[in-house]
């Protein structure tokens, strides 16, 4: 804390103006009744503007040692008289800010004295009158007159650019606001970091303030040459802010006072470095800062221009929209940090430790779900989601709504009923970008992939992000713009996005330009990650089973399998072994297709697992059991959009075709038809696309119609980026849907077509298992064509 400074003559502030010398206070000319030691404290404010003067160092300046004085009720008794005169309140103060008990602090801007002479006189105040001018004194007279004119003239202006300043000073809703520092000037490191998760998540309930996203901020610090989590203390801030063209940044600080802390808020004008607003407050307990800094937040929300209605109607407090508990706000704060980083595996632990905290952590439950669903542990997002939704209501009305979106979309699997939900989003919180995000996957899902696209670019202008970029450059594959997505993907490397997380897609890239030797560097360079590696030998494993090299796809997938044990994600490593299981089941070892989907469901019954794991039983033979899984599948997932419209469906065809009923096949497939040709992205990619079309091309073999067979498989043929998803390679029934094609134009009648497909299947499966049965009978059925 500065010491005092030398008063000027005249201190001027928001059309008030102290005389230091007479003792007396002005406002716009007129002097105004105030009592001399309501002057004085005004003077000991002044002298240290923003910063907090104590009760004692107030008596010590109006009072000497040696007088008997009821300080408290003297002193309390001049600030109200110095408020009456400045037509200020204690409870929404514009010039003197009471910390109870403690002291008090002016917060209004201070302004250089005005020229003198200024002032008129009480009777001179009320019009102005000129002076008798004398023959004699001529020249001088006219240019006193000249002088009090222009005087006048400025103090006019003096207030017109006042007037301006304060009105300009309210933030608009279009306004870019950056979230600063909550400076942590305590011994205590439970508030670190937590209270600016705190004041973010109060002011974000509001649709009046657009916060910068977190991942631009990482990315414009690195483009600044800084780490992605370097504090952002003022200078910095400003920077950061004006790079983004934002308004303004919010900032925080607490600090120790004895075994009590001092709370300040502050919102910065980032072009001019203004203070738009400011809080403060004294807090007697630690337990009870999260309230206060919840309540000066509402206070800093209206002095920024947010209406008084919409403080009301969006004011949760932040306790209940949040947690009461400091620590589990701490732990939580870590978890989210983690995520934001994209380092998924190490936002569990603080995650977990927030609930354990609080047990009715509504944010949390929900960011641990999110953090499951990325790593494909669907049973433990469901979980959490479910919890979340049934704390909805200790949250804000933001974080409520997404929660409630977040389960329609990925608990009960509505992906309308989610759409719907991130709609209503859209229309409250019209400055989101989270919206955007969630409806383009949904329609990825349902293969409409320009609609899909419109979103992804909307979210990459809100949230430029690699989250949005990759779902981006998703909806550009679907759509087969291979070079506009690799050149989206070059673009967020040059904004300094990590290039490990596009590495899939570009293994994808380069499996879909047959560019063997670019897919082998790209392994290489997902090696030195044990995370990116765990994925990739998922996806290669997919490549060598799409090459009908099934041993060594058995390897790649064991060494997954092991990787995701490793990290205890259960769930994971059921999904790989049904998929594989689907896969063995295709080429016809459904002894290993059973062995597969039983183990699979020892591990976790998820609804990916549940389906995969059917489809291999049906294939195989194993009606009854496949049967079972549907039932179980249905039951659970009523509302499931690809449970009841794709993959059940899918699964009972096979059944249907397996006991002679290729016309009831095709007709139960009719349900499919809107959605086959999507990317089930959020389902784990788990070798579940194009199935239903392969499934009806299969049927219509089975009815020996050539003609509509040949019809389905050259849809998976022309869709090859479909297959596995778009940020995989492939799957085996792309592979296959080559060797039906050749057996359609047998059917056809076709025999030199249908040699060339075969040539080009077999051409394929070059280093194919000689014992695969399918190609074992796709040898024999060319031979016999020759």
């Amino acid at each position: 804390m500065s010491g005092s400074v030398q008063s000027p003559p005249a201190i001027c502030f928001s059309g008030f103006e102290m005389d230091v010398t007479s003792g007396e206070l002005f406002k716009d000319g007129q002097k105004l009744a105030l009592p001399p030691k309501a002057f004085l404290v005004l003077k000991a404010l002044v002298e240290r503007p923003g910063e907090v003067v104590t009760r004692e160092e107030l008596r010590a300046k109006l009072w000497s040692a040696d007088t008997f004085v009821e300080f408290d009720d003297s002193l309390n008794h001049a600030v109200k008289k110095l408020r009456q005169a400045l037509g200020d309140s204690a409870e929404q103060p514009q010039y003197i800010e009471t910390l109870p008990r403690y002291g008090y602090r002016f917060i209004g801007s201070l302004e250089q004295a005005r020229p003198e002479p200024a002032r008129a006189s009480a009777a001179e105040s009320s019009a102005f009158v000129p002076p008798v001018i004398q023959t004699r004194q001529g020249n001088h007279s006219r240019k006193w007159i000249a002088l009090v004119f222009a005087v006048l003239v400025l103090l006019g202006l003096s207030t017109s650019v006042l007037v301006h300043k304060r009105s300009a000073q309210a933030l608009t809703e279009k306004d870019v606001v950056v979230m600063a520092e909550f400076a942590n000037k305590t011994a205590d490191p439970v508030f670190t970091d937590a209270l600016r998760q705190g004041l973010l998540m109060q002011m974000s309930q509001s649709p009046f303030f657009n916060f910068l996203p977190a991942s631009q901020v990482r990315q414009t610090l690195q483009q600044m040459g800084h780490k992605a989590g370097d504090p952002l203390d003022d200078e910095f801030a400003r920077q950061l802010c004006q790079r983004n063209h934002a308004k303004a940044f919010i900032a925080g600080s607490i600090a120790s006072l004895g075994t009590q802390y001092v709370l300040n808020l502050k919102a910065v004008n980032c072009s001019t470095g203004d203070v738009l607003a400011q809080q403060q407050t004294q807090v007697s307990r630690k337990e009870d800062v999260i309230r206060a800094v919840g309540a000066q937040a509402t206070l800093l929300r209206g002095k920024l221009g947010e209406s008084l209605g919409s403080i009301q109607k969006f004011d949760v407090p932040l306790e209940q929209a949040t947690t009461p508990s400091l620590e589990a706000l701490r732990a939580y704060t870590v978890g989210v940090h983690y995520l934001h980083k994209l380092d998924i595996q190490s936002a569990i632990a603080p995650l977990q430790r927030a609930i354990e905290l609080d047990p009715e952590f509504a944010a949390a439950y929900q960011a641990l779900g999110v953090v499951y669903g990325n790593l494909d542990q669907t049973g433990l997002m469901e979980e959490n989601l479910t919890k979340a939704f049934s704390l909805r209501s200790r949250s804000t009305e933001a974080e409520s709504l997404r929660i409630e979106a977040a389960y329609y979309m990925y608990v009960v699997g509505d992906r309308y009923k989610g759409m719907e939900v991130y709609r209503l989003v859209k229309s409250v919180y019209p400055q989101a970008a989270y919206p955007y995000n969630h409806i383009g996957v949904a329609y990825l899902g349902l293969g409409q992939y320009e609609k899909a696209l419109a979103e992804g670019q909307e979210f990459y202008r809100r949230n430029p992000g690699v989250l949005a970029l990759g779902n981006l450059a998703a909806a550009l594959i679907n759509l087969s713009r291979l070079e506009e997505a690799e050149k989206l993907l070059a673009e967020g490397e040059a904004r300094h996005m990590n290039r490990q997380q596009f590495l899939p897609m570009y293994y994808s890239l380069a499996f879909l330009r047959h560019d063997a030797q670019q897919m082998e560097k790209i392994v290489t360079e997902a090696s030195a990650d044990p995370g990116m590696q765990r994925q990739f030998f998922s996806i290669q494993a997919d490549t060598a089973a799409y090459e009908g090299r099934f041993r060594q796809s058995r390897k790649l997938r064991q060494q997954a399998v092991e990787g995701c044990l490793n990290y205890s994600l259960r769930e994971s490593a059921a999904a790989q072994m049904a998929a594989a299981a689907m896969q063995e089941s295709d080429v016809g070892n459904f002894k290993e297709a059973q062995q597969l989907a039983a183990r699979s469901l020892k591990l976790a019954r998820t609804r990916v697992v549940l389906a995969a794991s059917a489809l291999a039983y049906a294939q195989s033979g194993n009606i009854r059991q496949a049967l079972a899984l549907v039932d179980e599948l249905d039951r659970r997932y009523p509302f499931h959009t690809f449970a009841k419209l794709l993959w059940i469906p899918n699964i009972q065809a096979i059944i249907a075709t397996q006991q002679g009923d290729g016309s009831r096949a095709v007709e139960i497939l009719q349900t499919t038809s809107p959605l086959e040709l999507g990317n089930a992205n959020g389902e784990m990619d788990n070798g579940l696309e194009l199935r239903p079309v392969y499934a009806r091309g299969q049927a219509y073999l089975a009815l020996h119609r050539g003609s509509e067979a040949a019809a389905e498989f050259r849809k998976i043929v022309d869709h090859l980026q479909l297959a596995g998803g778009s940020a995989s390679a492939g799957n085996t029934v792309a592979a296959l849907a080559r060797l039906g094609l050749a057996r359609a134009c047998v059917l056809q009648g076709d025999n030199a077509r249908a040699r060339a497909e075969y040539a080009q299947f077999l051409n394929l499966w070059k280093n194919a298992d000689p014992d695969l049965p399918i190609y074992q009978q796709a040898q024999a059925e060319y031979a016999a064509l020759q």
